[in-house]
């Protein structure tokens, strides 16, 4: 506390002493002098006084705090315990007498207080006027406390503006509270950004207040520097602070907005208010000035909002924002608002809809119906907006436009049958004001007669007789179902598939309609059968378009028929035919004695031991009556009666008294003896002989020549001597005769009751059997079948497969009777199974069958007759082993079953589970070569032979082949072409094969790996083709429509699609041209179109293509403008080409004379060949070429490679030559070393180098004219 003034104090205690006054004068008077006086004790009654203070001052931060205490009089004894100290410690105490010092260390802040603890101090003793008593003396003491305060924390301040911090003044206050009192504040103490300023302070203490002047709109940061100001403790302002003022003299300006268009149809428009980011306040409706229209739904905040205009009616309404009605944050209020306007209409557009253009069609059957929009600014119609209801399957809808508001509703491709009519749904245009078009329609009911048709001819290839005089001759097209409609066909003679002369028949080009309700019609034709030898013909007949009477196209199944006429005058038709174990034999009508299938033990007879696939010539001049074979041997008795027999012969079975191993030709048995019949069993043979002696010898390990022996014989030998044999029936180890009383005897092995003697022990000699008039036996293998004079089947024997007909499998030791409701004329027996030919000539079999040897298209065995090709008449069957073989009542031979020796005879080694035919005639009409030959025979049939090195033959193998093999058996083919690596063919279908390897994508399935293999693929699936070619590795072909498309290698552009990139699947080529002939060279490519243009593309080097330069194209380019053509036909490096005048040109490489001009020199257009001369068909091939004329005669020339140009010679010919003079031929191929052509009698004729087969004759000679492969 502040220290007490003397005089005050000592005149409280000098007035209780009663001092004079002179005393207390002399007092004042030093107090007034600020002296401060010592208390003698003499003097002052005994009362030290005590002052304690501090330089500090009342307030401070000090961390040691010095004291001063000051005495009266003079002390002793003063210790830091005297005192009383709170907030604090006191040390450092100095001092004597009657003045100390000493240190206050604060403990805290706040007050601090400082004081004497006792009221006593002492004094020494001989002070005067003190009593003795020792050395000190007890002496009153008197003072106040020292009161200080500590502080040593800094003040902090807190400013604010006074109002807003956004304003649109431009000066602003700002408030200041210190945390307690400061001082020292002034102007420079502040900064300000943005160029503003402080111009006043006021307030004291802890509150001021600070006048900012703003410049300019923006915001401004007044900042208090730290350290300006300081509080009573002398604490600075560490911290300094500052605000911000944003001054915004912007005025609001409300623009109005709409999402909705100027003209419109709506009846609740929203109007956006928005004041381009102005924050505002105090909006309502009653602010808005509207016209024709109402306003509602006020919403929004800040610098946003929207309201609803409703309109009152149609016409304008408007909308404005007046002035002054809202305030930004600011203070600022708003100027007017633009006027929002808008043009309400609220009528819709109308949709006409007129009638159809048709009211009945089908799939194929565009419908359309005209549409007009009364009024629309926008029209979204398309084809989902129409409303198909009916007949609506697989329909497809197209909006096609004529004009802004026209356009026309396009419905086609509906598949179903009924009624169907058209609708639009609304929405499908709108105007202006965005009004939506309604719905229109349903239109008037179109009908649709949509049944879909397949029209097929009844067979795909048949076989019927010249006849000697004009007969008439049909097709039979049948449809699928009936037709409640017309339906009408197109069909067409086809060539050069037809071989038949237009002398020969009358049948040309033409339609046939299928009336309602019926589902068959006939295509009837007169042919001039002759009683002369001109050879088999071929008809081929293909249905080339079709469409009911409601426009719908007719689907095709088989597509076209190919009719064999065979010239009855010539043998062409079988009379007998024989199975073995793996070969088979038969006579034609003429006599003529033909084999097939295994040949190792040379049971065919040909001179060889090489296996046959297809017949082969027997005995070549020598005609036979009958023949019979077995295991591995054959007997054949010829016309005069003489016996011949061939094959193996390990145990004389052969008969011509020797065991020698085989014999590959016929000998003559029993010379001197003429015979009727005879009968091979498996190593044994019987026959019977024109006097009715039954004679048998070979292999006689169960008694079965019937000698009462065991012992083998190799020369005929006389069986049961004096009785008259009629028949006889051999096995494999018993055998079976008829008398010629009808008595039917066996005798061999019995272990399966085949004899039918009722045991199962064998026979030596012949035991009667069946006493009543049999008329034919059969014995197989371990079973025996017999027909009487009535027609009764009966067998007996081994049952193990069902093979006795009876429903069981149990043996039966005696005669069981077959089929009892059928009688029968033919019988024939195999190893388990039987076929018979019932007496109206139905084939009917039974018994084992997993090599399909029944001919049922399966492979389950039957325990009971089963029929065979039901609606084909036969007159005789024979099966053997595991395959079967029938001719039918027109003399064609048709085989089934096991096929792995090729013994059906049908050129491959597949097993058939139904009856195939076997192409005894072999004539031909089309032939294409390369290194290996395919040609496509009178019935359809593909085959092929030479080399396989690619599989281009497509057997399974890539062995080459020296004699034909048939390529897909059962599938006829209408055109074929080769490449050194594939072969592609176009099916009488339309259906395009190739087989292969994929040489740079010309498999044309997708793929470009060359190295791969392809077995018979169909390329381009869905499309029907026409015409066909192949380069080295690149194909081309036209399809029905007569589009043309190319595929496969194509580095010089012989593809033509404009590049020179491989191209792995077929591509159009020249689209929009309609093309009917096609040839590709090596790398080259020529086209005819339908209208008679020549076109070629690809490797132009040596002028190939003909345009008189010798640059490639890689798009075709026109030939020999203005000159029509009908036939092209390019060699590897050259073209020849014939007009419709049939002049024949060439062009290209000549350097082998090929052209045919007469020198070596090349040509870079179409030159005229052969002047004068007129030409039907030109084949180009490597180094040589050949030509047909009109008149048949075929001319080749060139240089052979290695073969022959087939004038017999090996030199070369620079014009053409006649080849093969006095035969007429229709078609040729020319590859590098051979040729072929084929007669216009079918017949296939080769010359040439035969190095890899591909002449066909079985070796590897050399034939320097045409000569007719195997």
């Amino acid at each position: 506390m502040v220290f007490i003034g003397i005089t005050t104090y000592l005149a409280r205690w000098l007035g209780r002493m009663a001092l004079p006054a002179f005393a207390l004068l002399a007092l004042a008077a030093c107090s007034d002098a600020n002296v401060k006086v010592s208390m003698l004790s003499s003097t002052l009654g005994g009362i030290v006084a005590v002052s304690i203070s501090s330089n500090a001052g009342t307030n401070t931060n000090q961390n040691a705090i010095p004291i001063q205490i000051q005495f009266s009089e003079d002390i002793q004894g003063l210790s830091l315990s005297d005192f009383e100290v709170t907030n604090g410690t006191l040390s450092s105490l100095t001092g004597s007498a009657s003045t100390y010092t000493a240190i206050v260390t604060p403990t805290s802040n706040g007050p601090i207080s400082i004081k004497l603890k006792s009221s006593e101090v002492s004094v020494p003793k001989n002070l005067p006027g003190q009593s003795p008593g020792g050395s000190t003396f007890k002496k009153k003491a008197s003072g106040d406390a020292l009161g200080i305060t500590f502080d040593n924390v800094p003040p902090t301040v807190q400013m604010r503006v006074v109002g807003n911090t956004l304003t649109n003044q431009t000066t602003s206050i700002v408030s200041l509270v210190f945390s307690e009192d400061v001082e020292g504040l002034s102007l420079s103490d502040f900064t300000v950004s943005n160029s503003g300023s402080v111009t006043a302070i006021t307030g004291s203490g802890k509150s001021y207040s600070v006048s900012l002047l703003t410049a300019a709109a923006g915001t401004y940061e007044l900042t208090l520097l730290p350290n300006s100001v300081k509080d009573k403790g002398g604490n600075d302002l560490v911290q300094g602070a500052n605000v911000s003022v944003t001054y915004d003299p912007t005025v609001p300006v409300p623009a109005l907005s709409s999402s909705t268009s100027s003209v419109t149809n709506s009846s609740a428009i929203s109007v956006i208010i928005n004041f381009n980011g102005i924050n505002v306040t105090g909006l309502e409706l009653s602010d808005f000035t509207a016209t024709n229209a109402v306003i509602s739904g006020l919403s929004g905040a800040g610098s946003v909002y929207s309201v609803t205009l409703t309109p009152s009616s149609d016409g304008v309404a408007s909308l404005v924002l007046n002035a002054g009605k809202v305030t930004n944050a600011a203070g600022t209020v708003n100027v007017v608002s633009n006027t929002l306007s808008f043009n309400v209409d609220r009528i819709a557009p109308v949709i006409n809809l007129g009638a159809a253009n048709t009211s009945l069609g089908s799939a194929s059957t565009k419908f359309t119906w005209p549409l007009t929009y009364s009024d629309a600014a926008v029209v979204t119609l398309n084809s989902a907006n129409i409303v198909l209801t009916g007949a609506t399957t697989n329909c497809v809808t197209e909006i096609i436009p004529q004009n802004a508001l026209s356009y026309v509703v396009s419905v086609s491709g509906c598949s179903g049958n009924g009624n169907l009519t058209m609708s639009v749904v609304s929405g499908t245009a709108s105007d202006a004001a965005g009004n939506m078009a309604p719905a229109a329609g349903p239109t008037n009911a179109v009908t649709l007669n949509n049944t879909v048709f397949t029209a097929s001819f009844t067979k795909s290839n048949d076989v019927v007789n010249e006849g000697n005089a004009a007969n008439t001759q049909s097709f039979t097209v049948t449809l699928d179902q009936v037709p409640t409609i017309d339906v009408t066909l197109k069909y067409a003679v086809l060539s050069p598939q037809t071989t038949a002369l237009t002398t020969d028949f009358n049948l040309t080009n033409g339609t046939l309609v299928i009336p309602a309700n019926q589902q068959t019609a006939t295509i009837s034709y007169q042919y001039n059968g002759n009683n002369i030898v001109d050879g088999s013909k071929v008809i081929q007949v293909g249905l080339i378009g079709g469409v009911s009477a409601s426009g719908k196209a007719v689907n095709y199944g088989t597509q076209s028929w190919r009719r064999l006429v065979q010239d009855d005058d010539q043998a062409t038709s079988f009379v007998k035919v024989a199975t073995a174990l793996n070969h088979s034999c038969g006579i034609l009508s003429g006599g003529i004695l033909k084999c097939w299938g295994g040949n190792e033990n040379g049971q065919i007879g040909d001179g060889t031991t090489t296996r046959r696939l297809l017949p082969t010539i027997v005995d070549s001049g020598v005609t036979y009556s009958d023949i019979s074979t077995g295991g591995n041997h054959s007997c054949g008795i010829t016309t005069s009666g003489i016996l011949k027999c061939w094959g193996y012969n390990y145990y004389g079975q052969l008969g011509d008294g020797t065991s020698l191993n085989k014999r590959v030709s016929p000998v003559v048995i029993d010379s001197g003896t003429l015979y009727s019949e005879v009968s091979v069993g498996s190593s044994h043979t019987c026959a019977v002989t024109t006097v009715g002696v039954l004679k048998c010898w070979g292999l006689n390990s169960s008694g079965q020549l019937g000698n009462g022996t065991k012992v083998d014989a190799t020369s005929p030998t006389i069986i049961e001597s004096g009785v008259f044999y009629g028949h006889v029936g051999s096995g494999n180890s018993h055998s079976c005769g008829i008398t010629t009383l009808g008595v039917l005897k066996c005798w061999g092995n019995n272990i399966y009751g085949q004899l039918g003697d009722g045991t199962t022990t064998d026979r030596l000699i012949p035991t009667i059997i069946d006493s009543g008039t049999v008329t034919r036996v059969v014995a197989s293998t371990q079973n025996t079948c017999s027909i009487n004079s009535s027609g009764i089947l009966k067998c007996w024997g081994a049952n193990g497969y069902g093979q006795l007909g009876d429903g069981t499998t149990t043996n039966k030791a005696s005669p069981t009777v077959v089929d009892s409701a059928n009688s029968y004329t033919s019988v024939s027996s195999g190893w388990a199974h039987v076929c018979g030919v019932t007496t109206p000539g139905e084939i009917k079999c039974w018994g084992f069958n997993s090599y399909g040897q029944l001919g049922l298209g399966h492979t389950v065995n039957k325990t009971t007759p089963s029929s065979v090709e039901s609606g084909t008449a036969y007159s005789f069957v024979s099966g053997r082993e595991y395959h079967s073989c029938g001719i039918t009542n027109s003399g064609v031979l048709k085989c089934w079953g096991f096929n792995s020796f090729g013994q059906l005879g049908d050129g491959n080694e597949l097993r058939k589970l139904t009856p195939a035919v076997v192409d005894m005639v072999s004539t031909y009409s089309l032939v294409k070569a390369y290194n290996h030959t395919c040609a496509i025979s009178s019935i359809g049939a593909l085959k092929c032979w030479g080399d396989n090195s690619y599989n281009q033959i497509a057997d399974g193998s890539t062995s080459p082949r020296t004699s034909p093999v048939v390529v897909e058996e059962g599938v006829t083919y209408n055109q074929i072409a080769t490449s050194v690596s594939q072969t592609c063919g176009i099916t009488n279908k339309g259906v395009l094969k190739c087989r292969g390897t994929n040489m740079l994508g010309s498999m044309g399935l997708g793929s470009s790996v060359s190295s791969t293999r392809y077995p018979v693929s169909v390329v381009d699936p869905g499309v029907s083709y026409d015409q066909l070619t192949m380069g080295l590795y690149h194909v081309c072909g036209i399809t029905s429509a007569g589009v043309l498309k190319c595929w496969g290698a194509n580095s010089s552009g012989q593809v033509g699609n404009g590049t020179n990139t491989d191209q792995n699947l077929p591509v159009v080529i020249d689209s929009g041209v309609s093309y009917s002939k096609i040839s590709a060279g090596s790398v080259h490519t020529c086209g005819i179109t339908t209208s008679g243009i020549l076109k070629c593309w690809g490797s132009n080097l040596t002028g190939r293509l003909g345009d008189g330069t010798a640059v490639d194209r890689n798009l075709p380019v026109v030939i020999d403008s203005g000159v029509s053509y009908s036939f092209i036909g390019n060699g590897i490096a050259h073209s020849c080409a014939i007009t419709t005048g049939n002049v024949l040109k060439c062009w290209g490489n000549n350097s082998y004379s090929q052209l045919g001009n007469g020198g070596t020199t090349e040509l870079l257009v179409p030159t005229v060949i052969d002047t004068g001369v007129s030409y039907g068909s030109v084949f180009g091939g490597s180094s040589m070429t050949c030509a047909i004329t009109t008149a048949g005669a075929l001319k080749c020339w060139g240089t052979p490679n290695e073969g022959a140009i087939g004038d017999g010679s090996t030199g070369v010919r620079n014009t053409p030559t006649i080849v093969d003079s006095g035969t007429a031929y229709m078609n040729a191929a020319i590859s590098t070393s051979f040729a072929c052509g084929i007669t216009s009698a079918g017949v296939l004729k080769c010359w040439g180098l035969d190095s890899k087969g591909q002449l066909g004759m079985g070796n590897s000679s050399y034939f320097p004219a045409p000569v007719a492969p195997n």
